[in-house]
């Protein structure tokens, strides 16, 4: 049994051995390797990733002491395994379960105590020293490990650490020797800190970022520094002042160049100090993000420090960059990889950079830990602006079997014996990221009550700053009042999570903000289908200077990919491993899928964040503002096109907008009286890239705006008739009207067959169709009514049917409940079928929902098509799924698509693919044959053609478990009850819900061999 301290159960030992917080570099030999900005090019950097050997244990207690010996012989005990890389994700091994939580603790809440029964595991790395390297200080480095770590080296103990996502270093020059070394590590799955550590997020253990020496002169070398600027004179003058924490006695050569490449000054720090002053100096900014480069120069080391001039400031309840009124278009971001778990390799992080930039994201939450250091390198040189959060979250203890308390949530947070445990959080993050001028607000954590713990991190950091603006939510005024005092002195902003838009009104006029600008830390909670309220909030924010805006909630779906043996994986979420406790699909909720590739709420956001406004000013001209607040848009372009009934009228481009920022203008686009239009008339205006950016070529488009245009409206033509057979059976009424063949079931009250040349069009009854698959962000509340009430299983009664004939039509009236056994009916109405002599049919239903339920999914109708009808084309708002809540990303006009590919591959399989705003839909088989479709008595309709009914949609848990029909499901909806963000979110705006009381709308459904009929014209 190995016989160690226990320090992983004491909240007052964080750190033993281990250096004091610093900022962030890499020395280098020269400014030319320097500039190549690759740590991996210093001769001062030894990276040790790759293949160590592992072994892991289910419980502290099994592990046998003597492993870190020199001589320990590596046996068959053990294995290889990828650092970094979380143990659980070698899913081949068995090394513990990968397990989803979202604010359960995964152990009993006891602190500081964690079970006896703690996972661990032991890592083992043999590495070379140069004997020229042992005249240097060399320093090991672990950028992240989870939970906590004892260290030995060649047998002697190093040191021990927690704090898994920042970096713990250690000076090891007395336990190295030149040639081979071995280096042993213990990590535990949990301890102490792990009640600090309760983050939303799949729970990983081990060594999950880069571990590697730093070879240190021991002549003289910067230890630590801090890089701060002061403005004057309405920016034309700038003060850059350098603090230098220096070992040795020597001071340091400087010089300063401008973004553009200029010398600005050069000389040598006084007493470990610099001071450079110059005028007008270039500002940084997310839009414009230039830096300086600061080249600092002792013994034989160089730093290069990219330094951005910014002026931050609340005043007045207004947030402002740079003088300007600024807006945060964000996203919450967690380290996630579908193969490597909480290691996310750099370049990966770049990318997830550059779908931001892609995306108008100019803003990133590090929800709810500090990022990779060299994170925030990329985010001062791309342009974003980052709320930098701590690793900090105890969310477990804001519910008991009793219920919420808010002073059981706070309870470390109020207790001494953790004080030193928040400081250190907020030290280490302070310390570490302190010259990165993309940092705008500093934030304590995340759900973890507040107390003075809480009020120390605040302290400490403005004791090192007291210009920077701190953050923490659950600082706001509403958990003010749940603790009976006021908490609001840690946080300078106005913190809040997913408060409704009619609360956010509420807090913006209320005068416990305390003058504090308006933040939402999380918002539009984007799991599934969703969000679809983003542009309602967008409205606010943009109207009112003191809503400085927001982060969407969240990036990426968090998953664990299982290979599926055909090259492709399946997905995973909490449950899918026996894990205990599970939070079940929650961690699904991104924006990107775990592969990241954008959702089509991703899509709704990049052209919410658009930067720039356009309205139609009439006379062919259109009017655009430019969002920015630094940039101009002289590098985008528009490229225009206007259709009629979806074909090409004229079409033209834009190539520069010459607009300054917040400058607003006409511009001409076309010449209205050139053309007459005719049917249904569109301005669609593509905004594009006109250079190539590192994130998207030329041409890429970045926003996008479409105006209905007045135009004379397509006639009806008159389709042939033709003489009307009709046979009233006992059961049956069978109609005949040329081709085309109907058979109404009198019993069931509905249409049962459906055939045109001879080719039968529905393989079951039409129904009416009030059922929806779960949204996952249909609120809690609808799913479970809606469940309750059997929304999945309701059948349909016919209470009684009249048939009435005449020489011009066939009127079946059939009056009509819809249910479910135990309860009253859900609907109850009349629907009405008139059969026509061009071979249509007039849908009518007219009737009333239950009082009880306040909403419906949807409303409409639900035809089932044998297989073969596959062709798919719409006239609305594609070409991807569009709600009445989530569609400005999409436009209106003629799309063509398959059956097939109309399907959104949700992880967690719901509701998707329908599309709003349609005047008409059609499926047809290889013949065209097949159904017209379009609204007789309203403007438009949603319509969706899927391999799936409802029911086989929620029945399945994961995407790769549905096996499509092979017919087609058909439905064509008067309402359909928008996406909202109800998940972790306010209900659905009712104005985006199916909750009217009564129903009286009709459908012109035509089955028919299509070719050669305009759809406009039925």
């Amino acid at each position: 049994m190995l016989n160690i301290p226990k320090y992983y159960e004491d909240p007052t030992t964080l750190h033993v051995g281990c250096e004091e917080p610093h900022a962030y570099f890499i020395p280098y030999l020269n400014e030319e390797n320097a500039l190549t900005k690759s740590r991996e090019e210093s001769k001062y950097f030894q990276l040790l990733n790759g293949e160590w050997d592992f072994r892991f244990y289910n419980t502290i207690i099994d592990v046998e002491d003597g492993f870190y010996a020199a001589d320990y012989e590596i046996n068959g005990n053990y294995d290889k395994i990828k650092v970094p890389m979380n143990w659980q994700m070698a899913l081949d091994k068995g090394y513990d379960a990968p397990n989803y939580t979202n604010s359960d603790y995964p152990y009993p809440c006891d602190p500081p105590y964690v079970p006896d029964d703690n996972p661990c595991g032991i890592y083992i790395r043999d590495f070379d020293i140069d004997e020229n390297d042992l005249s240097r200080d060399l320093f090991l480095n672990f950028e992240g490990v989870d939970s906590c770590f004892y260290l030995w080296i060649n047998g002697k103990f190093v040191g021990y650490s927690q704090v898994s996502h920042m970096t713990s270093e250690f000076n090891i020059n007395d336990f190295v020797q030149a040639g081979s070394n071995r280096l042993a590590m213990l990590v535990l799955k949990w301890c102490d800190g792990s009640y600090l550590e309760d983050q939303d997020m799949w729970r990983m253990s081990g060594i999950f970022r880069d571990v590697y020496i730093l070879k240190r002169s021991r002549r003289g070398r910067i230890r630590d520094f801090y890089v701060t600027t002061e403005l004057k004179k309405k920016y034309t003058k700038c003060i850059m002042s350098v603090d230098l924490d220096l070992v040795g006695d020597r001071e340091v050569s400087y010089r300063l160049v401008s973004p553009h490449g200029e010398s600005i000054d050069s000389g040598e720090s006084v007493n470990g100090k610099i001071k450079i002053k110059f005028d007008n100096p270039i500002l940084w900014s997310d839009e414009d993000p230039l830096l300086y480069d600061l080249i600092l120069d002792v013994s034989d080391e160089v730093v290069l420090v990219k330094v951005g001039i910014k002026d931050l400031v609340i005043s007045k309840s207004v947030l402002y960059l740079n003088g300007q009124k600024i807006k945060i278009k964000g996203v919450n971001r967690h380290d996630s990889h579908p193969l490597y778990g909480h290691a996310t390799p750099i370049e990966h992080v770049l990318e997830d950079l550059y779908i931001f930039k892609r995306h108008n994201v100019n803003a990133v939450r590090t929800s709810h830990y500090p990022n990779d250091p060299r994170f925030l390198e990329m985010c001062d040189q791309l342009g974003f602006m980052v709320i930098d959060e701590s690793d900090l979250e105890a969310h477990g203890f804001s519910t008991s079997i009793d219920g919420f308390f808010f002073e059981r949530w706070s309870l470390l947070a109020n207790d001494p014996a953790w004080k030193e445990a928040y400081i250190d959080r907020a030290r280490k993050l302070f310390e570490r990221d302190k010259n990165h001028v993309s940092v705008i607000f500093w934030s304590l954590g995340n759900e973890s009550g507040c107390g003075d713990n809480h009020q120390a991190m605040y302290d400490f950091i403005k004791s090192r700053n007291k210009n920077v603006i701190v953050h923490y939510e659950n600082a706001n005024y509403r958990y003010s009042e749940l603790a009976g005092k006021f908490l609001g002195n840690c946080s300078d902003v106005e913190s809040w999570m997913y408060p409704s838009i009619e609360k956010c009104k509420e807090i913006l006029s209320s005068k416990k903000r305390k003058n504090k600008p308006l933040y939402l830390c999380e918002y539009c909670h984007a799991m599934g289908n969703g969000p679809g309220d983003l542009g309602d909030y967008w409205e606010l924010i943009d109207s009112d200077d003191k809503f400085c805006g927001g982060c969407i909630w969240e990036y990426t779906d968090h998953s664990v990919a299982i290979p599926d043996g055909n090259g492709k994986y399946k997905y995973t979420y909490g449950g899918d491993f026996g894990d205990m406790p599970n939070a079940g699909n929650f961690c699904v909720d991104g924006l990107v899928y775990p592969d990241r590739t954008p959702h089509t709420g991703f899509e709704e956001a990049k052209y919410v964040y658009q930067p720039f406004f356009a309205e139609y000013a009439g006379n062919g001209n259109v009017s655009i503002k430019n969002r920015n607040f630094f940039k101009g848009l002289d590098d985008v372009g528009i490229n225009w096109e206007i259709k009629s009934n979806g074909k090409l009228i004229a079409s033209g481009e834009v190539s520069g907008l010459m607009l300054m920022p917040r400058e607003k203008k006409d511009f001409s686009i076309f010449d209205p009286s050139a053309y007459s239009f005719t049917g249904e008339t569109y301005l669609t205006l593509h905004f594009v890239n006109r250079t190539d950016k590192l994130w998207a070529k030329a041409g890429y488009e970045i926003g996008l705006k479409q105006f209905r245009l007045e135009s004379i409206p397509t006639g009806k033509a008159a389709l042939a008739t033709t003489a009307m057979t009709v046979n009233d059976g006992e059961r049956y009424v069978e109609i005949g009207v040329g081709s085309v063949k109907y058979v109404f079931d009198k019993a069931y009250g509905k249409l049962n067959k459906i055939s045109c040349d001879d080719t039968e069009l529905i393989s079951k009854p039409v129904e009416i169709n009030l059922y929806r698959a779960y949204i996952d962000n249909d609120s809690q509340y609808y799913r479970e009514k809606w469940y309750k009430v059997g929304m999945e299983k309701l059948g349909q009664k016919c209470r009684s049917l009249n048939v009435t004939k005449s020489d011009d039509k066939v009127e079946i009236t059939v009056d009509l409940a819809i249910g479910v056994y135990t309860f009253e009916p859900i609907f109850e109405g009349k629907v009405t079928y008139t059969f026509l002599p061009d071979s249509s049919v007039l849908v009518n239903v007219n009737g009333k929902k239950a009082e009880r339920m306040d909403i419906l999914p949807r409303i409409g109708l639900q035809l089932i098509m044998p297989e073969g009808f596959e062709n798919y084309e719409y006239f609305g708002y594609g070409p991807k799924e569009s709600y009445i809540d989530k569609k400005r990303y999409t436009y209106v006009d003629d799309f063509t698509t398959t059956v097939t590919e109309n399907f959104e591959h949700y992880v967690r399989p719901q509701e998707n693919s329908s599309h709003y705003g349609c005047k008409w839909a059609k499926v047809t088989n290889e013949s065209g044959i097949g159904f017209i479709c379009r609204a007789e008595d309203f403007d438009s309709f949603s319509s969706n053609a899927q391999h799936f009914t409802p029911q086989m949609i929620r029945e399945a848990k994961h995407d790769y478990e549905l096996e499509p029909m092979k017919e087609t499901v058909l439905s064509i909806d008067y309402k359909m009850t928008g996406t909202g963000s109800g998940a972790c979110g306010p209900d659905i705006d009712p104005k985006y819900s199916v909750n009217d009381k009564t129903f009286n709308f009709t459908f012109k459904i035509l089955p028919t061999n299509t070719n050669g009929i305009d759809p406009f014209t039925v």
